[in-house]
């Protein structure tokens, strides 16, 4: 037996790796040149600060102090200035161990783009109609939306607003609602040049069946052969038959439900002599 406890035991913790501080994480980069810091880590003996644009890790933009040193902050020249992803990595060794942390800006430059607000990028969409909402770009003289189904950038569900406007919402009808993936594709004409950025939702519905389990009786005078699984309209007192032959199982998968709709199930053991029992309670299932 395990007895706990006399005293309460304080933990504390203390950052094994420097961790950028300016400028901030995730932020814009002001121009070409930037100076970078970071937190200083007790017991550390030395820091360095790669930059690189080809992935995290990446040091193509270069090693900006070579010689480590136990300096908390380096200025960086020379940077672009396209608007693309920036990388950068800072190491720290504590005591002769070597350990990264990574962190991403955006270059100074290039076109800003619109960004989706409403509905939440990701989120499962509450109909078929749905208006979506943007946040305007600096300079930009037009929007469009595209919604599809069929990839990154498709287009199939249509060009919502056809000829390109200064509009930043935007109401879109007749979208699907089986529940499969939705793509929009924001564009933003900034200085006369069209930039975009895409997005994924969830289409509403998407429940195509409804499984159901039930227990087998505990005695029976003849042994249960099977099962029949019935279905209503919720409401109704006319039930139809689902199975067309003898469910030998204590489940069932109704996979012919439309949405909107509620239904009630119940079910009935059918021993070896073809008597069926009486019906059990009912369930109740609707349909997003």
């Amino acid at each position: 037996m395990l007895l706990c406890c006399g005293s309460i035991l304080a933990l504390s913790s203390q950052a094994a790796t420097a961790v950028l501080s300016a400028p901030a994480p995730g932020s814009t980069l002001a121009g070409s040149s930037a100076t970078f810091s970071w937190t200083a880590v007790g017991g550390a003996t030395a820091y360095q600060l790669w930059l690189g644009t080809t992935g995290v890790g990446s040091q193509n933009l270069g090693v900006y102090n070579p010689v480590p040193d136990t300096s908390t902050s380096i200025t960086a020249t020379g940077l672009p200035t396209g608007g693309a992803t920036l990388y950068a990595r800072v190491w720290t060794n504590m005591s002769g161990v070597w350990q990264s942390t990574d962190s991403v800006y955006t270059e100074a430059g290039g076109s800003a783009s619109a960004a989706l607000t409403t509905p939440a990028p990701g989120s499962v969409l509450a109909g078929s109609s749905v208006t979506f909402t943007w946040t305007p770009a600096n300079g930009a003289t037009a929007y469009q939306l595209w919604l599809g189904t069929t990839g990154v950038g498709s287009q199939n569900l249509g060009v919502i607003n056809p000829v390109p406007d200064t509009s930043t919402s935007i109401a879109a009808t007749g979208l699907p609602t089986g529940g499969a993936t939705l793509y929009a594709r924001l564009w933003s004409d900034v200085n006369a040049a069209w930039v975009s950025k895409d997005y994924t939702f969830t289409e509403s519905g998407g429940a195509t069946e409804v499984e159901l389990s039930w227990d087998a009786p505990a005695s029976s005078a003849d042994p249960v052969a099977g099962y029949n699984i019935y279905r209503a309209p919720s409401g109704s007192s006319t039930f139809q038959l689902l199975n067309s032959t003898i469910d030998t199982a204590t489940t069932y998968v109704d996979s012919t439900v439309q949405a909107g709709q509620t239904y009630d199930y119940m079910v009935e053991s059918v021993d070896r002599s073809d008597v069926q029992s009486l019906p059990s309670n009912e369930a109740t299932a609707t349909i997003p």
